[in-house]
């Protein structure tokens, strides 16, 4: 078994494989405190040991034996960057812990892989995960009943896939990480244990 990530500080995108399919996928989601007494740094910490522990958690619990991923590349805050360094290290230490090998890809790969060219939308990636793998997406519309745009309509995008339901700014995370197994279709790590 093998897990693919898509690798983020607030919300990492996850998928198992065997036999070359996705079988299980979720996302593991940290969030800042509303404690305006909590320094940002044990705030950070705590995310970090939270995530960290529940990516443990599936990794024991469906024996998976290696780690792909798209890291976070290039940030335009200082910020971002701290929190892409933050996302990489807690998944490279949760491997080095657990003493599986792990490979990462870029986004611009996962792209190239999913869809044939880097400036491929998160739209046109959630839909061809859906085409390759099986699911559906679904469109709503919901109407608006607060605020200054009550009386009107909005679109809520879901895609049902490998049994859940999410929004789409959730399952962007997950086929993101969908995107990741096909961009490292071709490594060891895919080869041996996906």
């Amino acid at each position: 078994m093998l897990i693919s990530l898509d690798i983020a500080f607030n919300n990492i995108g996850w998928t198992l494989w065997e036999n070359k399919r996705p079988v299980m996928a979720g996302v593991i989601r940290t969030e800042k405190t509303e404690n305006k007494q909590t320094r940002v740094c044990d705030d950070n910490s705590y995310r970090c040991s939270v995530a960290a522990r529940s990516l443990q958690k599936i990794i024991h619990g469906e024996c998976v034996r290696a780690i792909i991923g798209e890291s976070p590349a290039g940030s335009k805050s200082a910020a971002a960057a701290k929190s892409a360094g933050l996302a990489i290290a807690l998944v490279a230490t949760t491997a080095c812990h657990l003493d599986l090998p792990i490979e990462f890809c870029t986004p611009d790969m996962v792209k190239k892989a999913v869809c044939g060219r880097k400036d491929a939308s998160k739209d046109a990636i959630m839909d061809r995960i859906i085409e390759l793998y099986g699911g559906e997406k679904a469109v709503k519309t919901i109407a608006i009943t607060k605020g200054k745009r009550a009386g009107k309509e909005s679109e809520r995008v879901d895609y049902q896939f490998l049994g859940g339901v999410w929004p789409g700014g959730t399952f962007e995370h997950i086929a993101d990480s969908c995107g990741a197994y096909l961009a490292l279709q071709d490594g060891n790590l895919v080869r041996m244990f996906g």
